[in-house]
C-alpha cells in the first residue's frame, strides 16, 4: 500500500467518528419538535403613562451553533489529513494549502439572536433603545413597521417617550404624512446609529445606521407616545421598516409574567434558583417554527391593497359566551396579531351582527364574557385562543382596503397577555403558546 493510501486509510475512521458527533444535535432538534406539539389603526391603542423608566439562546439556535462548531472541527481535521496525503505524495505544500483552503470555508452562517427586556407600564409593553446615544422608549407594536421617536422635548414628551434634539442626520427621504391610531401628522425621516438598552446577544443590522421617523405633535397627540414597529415587509414606496433594515427573519415576544401561584411558590422556597419569566423581545436570523406545527400567515390582505404584511391569519371560528358568530355573508374572517392594541377591534358589519343577535337572545352582556377564536394549523390541527371581556370597538376595513370582501378582527393584549407569540415572518408562520 502506498504512503498516500495509508494516510487516507488512517483519516477515514477519524472523519467518520467526527461525522457522528453531529447526531446529538439532530436528536435535540427532533426532541424540541416533539415537545412542542401542538395596523390597522384602532380607537383604543393604550395611552402611554406619564412615567419614564431597561436570555438564553433558543435550543434550535444552540444546535445550529454547535453544528457549525462541529462542522468546522471536522473540516480542520479533514484539512490536516488531506494536506498530509498531498505532502506524502510529493505535492508542493503551497498547492496542498491552496486545495484545502477551499475545503475549509464554512458553508453555514452562524445564527444571530438578540433579546431585549420589555417593561409593562400602564397596560402597555414598552421597549427601550438609543438613537445616537439618546434614550427613548416606545410601545412594542406588531401592527406597524417603523422605528419612531418623538419630535419634541417638552416635559410631558420627555416623561413619556424621550427628548428629541436633532439626533442623527437627514436620510435623504422626503417628509411624509403618516397616521397612527387614527391621528395624522408629519414624520421626518432621519438616519443615526441605533442600539437596544440592556440587550443580550448581538445587534442584527445591515448598516451601522438606521432610518427612523421623527413624529410631530399631531401624531403624538393621539396615543401620547410613539410605537416601535415590528412589521418587516412593506411596499417599495413605504418608508423603510425597522426590521427591513436588518437580517432578522423571526421574532419571539414573551409576555409571560409568571402567575400568582408560581410567585407564591418561589417566595416560599428560599432555595429555589428558578427565575420568574419576564417580558422580552427576541430577534433572530433563523426561523423558529420550521420543525413544528404553526398557524399559516396569509397574504390575502396584501392582494386587496394592504401596503404592509400584517401578521394575519384566517380564522376558522369565533364564539362569544359559547355562541358562534357566523358572518351572514359567509365571507372569511381574518385575525391580525397586534401588540399595540389593548382589546379587540372588529369589522363594523360583524360588530353590528353580534349586537343584533345578542339583543334577540336577550343577552345581558355584549362582550362581557369569554371570546374564543380557533385557527386551523398547517398540520390540520385546531389551535384555540381565548380572551375574557376584551374591550371591543368597531372599524371599517373597506375605508383602508377598497377591494376587501371579508371581515377583520384585530387581536390585542387581551388575547396575547401572559403568552408567547412567535412569528417567522419570512416563512409566513405564526404560533401563540
Amino acid at each position: 500500500m502506498s504512503s498516500s493510501l495509508s494516510m487516507l486509510y488512517f483519516c477515514t475512521p477519524v472523519l467518520a467518528l467526527l461525522s457522528n458527533t453531529l447526531n446529538p444535535c439532530r436528536q435535540q432538534v427532533l426532541l424540541d419538535a416533539m415537545n412542542k406539539n401542538g395596523k390597522v389603526s384602532s380607537n383604543h391603542k393604550r395611552e402611554i403613562p406619564n412615567t419614564f423608566i431597561s436570555s438564553s439562546t433558543n435550543s434550535k439556535d444552540k444546535c445550529k451553533i454547535e453544528k457549525i462548531s462541529t462542522e468546522q472541527n471536522r473540516r480542520s481535521l479533514f484539512t490536516a489529513c488531506i494536506a498530509s496525503v498531498l505532502v506524502a505524495s510529493n505535492v508542493p505544500q503551497s498547492s496542498a494549502l491552496a486545495v484545502v483552503s477551499n475545503l475549509s470555508q464554512p458553508s453555514i452562517p452562524a445564527p444571530q439572536t438578540i433579546t431585549v427586556p420589555l417593561s409593562l407600564v400602564g397596560g402597555a409593553y414598552l421597549i427601550y433603545y438609543r438613537v445616537e446615544s439618546a434614550l427613548f422608549r416606545a410601545v412594542l407594536d406588531t401592527g406597524s413597521p417603523f422605528l419612531m421617536i418623538p419630535g419634541s422635548c417638552s416635559q410631558n414628551t420627555r416623561a413619556k417617550a424621550g427628548c428629541y434634539k436633532q439626533q442623527g442626520a437627514p436620510s435623504g427621504l422626503a417628509t411624509t404624512l403618516e397616521q397612527f391610531d387614527g391621528f395624522e401628522g408629519m414624520v421626518e425621516w432621519r438616519r443615526a446609529p441605533f442600539s437596544f438598552v440592556n440587550a443580550t446577544g448581538s445587534m442584527i443590522v445591515s448598516s451601522p445606521t438606521v432610518v427612523f421617523g421623527v413624529a410631530d405633535d399631531n401624531v403624538m397627540s393621539g396615543p401620547g407616545g410613539v410605537f416601535f414597529g415590528l412589521i418587516k415587509e412593506t411596499n417599495s414606496w413605504i418608508r423603510p421598516s425597522f426590521l427591513g433594515q436588518t437580517d432578522v427573519t423571526s421574532f419571539i415576544i414573551n409576555l409571560r409574567n409568571g402567575n400568582t401561584a408560581e410567585r407564591d411558590i418561589l417566595k416560599m422556597n428560599d432555595n429555589t434558583s428558578k427565575p420568574l419569566s419576564s417580558p422580552s423581545l427576541t430577534l433572530s436570523t433563523v426561523p423558529y417554527l420550521s420543525l413544528v406545527d404553526y398557524i399559516p400567515m396569509t397574504k390575502d390582505l396584501r392582494r386587496v391593497g394592504d401596503p404592509v404584511q400584517h401578521y394575519v391569519s384566517k380564522l376558522k371560528s369565533i364564539s362569544i359566551n359559547g355562541t358562534p358568530l357566523i358572518p351572514k355573508d359567509k365571507r372569511p374572517i381574518y385575525a391580525i396579531f397586534d401588540t399595540g392594541v389593548t382589546g379587540m377591534v372588529m369589522s363594523r358589519e360583524l360588530y353590528d351582527q353580534r349586537y343584533m343577535e345578542a339583543r334577540e337572545r336577550k343577552e345581558r352582556r355584549l362582550w362581557g364574557g369569554e371570546v374564543e377564536l380557533t385557527f386551523e394549523t398547517a398540520r390540520k390541527n385546531i389551535k384555540t385562543i381565548h380572551a375574557v371581556k376584551p374591550l371591543t370597538t368597531p372599524f371599517d376595513p373597506k375605508a383602508t382596503w377598497k377591494k376587501f370582501r371579508g371581515h377583520v378582527i384585530v387581536l390585542g393584549l387581551s388575547f396575547l397577555d401572559d403568552k408567547e407569540l412567535t412569528v417567522d415572518m419570512d416563512d409566513g408562520r405564526i404560533w401563540l403558546e
